[in-house]
């Protein structure tokens, strides 16, 4: 169990400041951590390549195969993980028929997908129990999983995705849309709020749907599911070494969605970094707990398919605890920093680490350097989880944090 430091009194004025400062370090670090321009613009090209070849390859008409980003690729929150291996980014697209998969056999498809792909990519293709993954690995520093998939019976965007000899039914399209609707509902701040531009709807190409609109900036919503996601990974990874019970990134990114909803709605927040810590906090009372029988069990309904249960294997109470416990443990670490005389960079460094919290230091003293250079003792909008308060800083806690 972590204990908390022992806080002595401050002045409130710095206690607000070192809370802001601690915002900027994090969207920094966190930017860091994100696909570079280049990146960006040889996924999106690659997929889309990949999409027509896979569409010629099955003799597909123009509107029949249809290619696009999910999960984070898709909401905007991808994020380097952090393994014990490697640290490549992964990214998942969907290569949709455009067809009912009634009739149709999903190892057959499976197989076919894997076929065209070898016929293009050869050595970087590999299997996947759902999909194939085009590992460009050492040339390009990620990995892309193809999934290939039907339209469900369901209707509507529900697709099947192979899953060996069965269909499994999946709707990222509709969960991307659930998440983003949300997400554009910015939080209130004490004192004045920083400007900030809607987020442009994303618009549908003809069949191959392209990347979110890239800002240096996130949403809110989407920087703390980053910041989530980077601490799960050091927790079981690193610090636990319980990578085989970590909490699957569609389980934080939705119980964070219900927390953030609540929590813009209902309260105003001094800082991006108390909205951070709302979040965490609460995002556990979206886990509903069913009796069955004698047995305790838990439920987290998926938004966009309710027939699914997304924490269905928490029935083993190793993954259950484990998620209550890397939780807690995240509670901890961010109550820890508020101490003003917590060795906060250290804490930063083991959790995110040293190359991102460095390259976070470093920006944000580019900052405030400039900020200095033209009178501005404020941290505003380079402290906020994107969007935060603008106001004046004491001098002596203008570096916030130590």
């Amino acid at each position: 169990m972590t204990t908390l430091l022992t806080r002595r009194p401050e002045n409130p004025a710095a206690n607000l400041g070192r809370r802001r400062a601690l915002t900027g370090i994090l969207e920094y670090a966190i930017a860091s951590l994100e696909l570079s321009a280049k990146q960006r613009e040889d996924v999106e090209s690659t997929y889309k390549e990949c999409g027509a070849h896979l569409a010629k390859a099955l003799g597909l008409s123009t509107d029949k195969g249809d290619i696009f980003p999910q999960g984070s690729m898709r909401l905007g929150t991808v994020i380097r993980p952090l393994r014990d291996i490697t640290d490549v980014f992964d990214l998942d697209v969907v290569f949709r028929i455009v067809r009912l998969c009634t009739g149709n056999r999903p190892d057959v498809l499976h197989a076919a997908v894997g076929t065209h792909l070898r016929t293009k990519y050869n050595g970087s293709v590999k299997p996947l129990p759902k999909g194939w993954r085009l590992d460009f690995s050492r040339e390009r520093d990620y990995h892309l999983d193809v999934i290939p998939s039907m339209d469900s019976e369901l209707g509507g965007n529900v697709i099947a995705i192979t899953d060996g000899t069965n269909w499994k039914d999946s709707n990222p399209r509709d969960y991307a849309s659930w998440f983003e609707r949300h997400a554009a509902v910015l939080p209130r701040f004490e004192g004045e709020l920083v400007a900030f531009n809607e987020k442009r709807a994303i618009a549908n190409s003809a069949r191959i749907e392209p990347l979110p609109e890239h800002t240096e900036f996130k949403l809110p919503l989407q920087r703390i599911a980053q910041i989530a996601k980077r601490y799960r990974d050091f927790y079981f990874n690193k610090k636990t070494q319980q990578s085989a019970l970590i909490t699957s990134s569609i389980v934080v990114t939705t119980l964070l969605t219900h927390a953030y909803a609540r929590n813009v709605t209902e309260k105003v927040f001094q800082s991006g970094f108390d909205l951070l810590l709302a979040c965490v906090e609460d995002m556990s009372n979206y886990i509903e707990v069913v009796t069955v029988g004698n047995r305790t069990e838990f439920r987290v309904e998926n938004p966009s398919l309710r027939s699914e249960n997304l924490v269905e294997k928490w029935k083993d109470r190793r993954y259950s605890e484990a998620f209550f416990a890397w939780q807690k443990d995240f509670i901890d670490l961010l109550q820890q920093l508020l101490a003003h005389d917590a060795p906060q960079r250290q804490l930063l460094t083991e959790a995110l680490g040293e190359r991102a919290i460095n390259s976070a230091f470093a920006k944000q003293a580019d900052i405030l350097s400039e900020s200095r250079q033209h009178q501005i003792l404020g941290i505003g909008a380079t402290a906020g989880l994107t969007i935060d308060p603008v106001a004046p800083v004491p001098r002596h806690v203008i570096h916030g944090i130590k």
